[in-house]
């Protein structure tokens, strides 16, 4: 694993796990394995082998591995699934600012087409953080959905609030592409 070869640590970890299936090391292999299998993309089994780590281990990193968890499940399309890990995550967040956290929650909703949630949800983050990067990307979050439910007005509305107010955030230039390409004036 540290060497990255991670085909390689896929194969041995597995084979630990058949082995030692109840050795003290095994929510770390369980932890490895879903490192792993995130590196090369297999989203699923990523998050199948964080789940199986919690079950082995849920504290004291269990707001940590619920995150991390929730983002293999995001990368694979598993909104539902997404929701429920950020959910979990939040009940025991691990270190930093939680916002980024329920702007992942938001992405979860909205991958599952549960717009009236994320909505609901970016809104309040935008209302309540002091962070502007994060204001930004509650902006694009929202642009999107709006787009997605054919709200455009309101969408090209929260692009170029981001674009005047944030304009430092990558995601402000995001806004502003959508606003170029959609022939609104900036």
């Amino acid at each position: 694993f540290a060497q990255r070869d991670y085909p390689s640590a896929i194969n041995r970890l597995k084979a630990v796990l058949e082995t030692y299936p109840s050795a003290p090391s095994t929510a770390e292999a369980w932890y490895f394995l879903g490192e792993s299998y995130y590196a090369v993309q297999a989203y699923p089994l990523a998050a199948e082998a964080y789940l199986r780590y919690l079950e082995l281990r849920p504290e004291p990193l269990g707001g940590y591995i619920q995150t991390t968890r929730g983002d293999a499940l995001l990368a694979a399309g598993a909104g539902a699934g997404a929701a429920v890990a950020y959910q979990a995550a939040l009940e025991n967040p691990p270190p930093g600012d939680p916002v980024w956290l329920r702007l992942k929650l938001a992405q979860a909703y909205s991958l599952q087409q549960d717009y009236t949630s994320a909505v609901t949800l970016l809104l309040d983050i935008y209302a309540t953080t002091t962070n502007d990067y994060a204001k930004a990307q509650a902006n694009w979050f929202l642009g999107k959905v709006y787009l997605a439910i054919g709200e455009p007005v309101q969408a090209y509305a929260r692009f170029q609030d981001s674009v005047a107010n944030y304009p430092a955030s990558y995601d402000s230039y995001s806004g502003l592409v959508e606003l170029v390409n959609a022939g609104e004036p900036v």
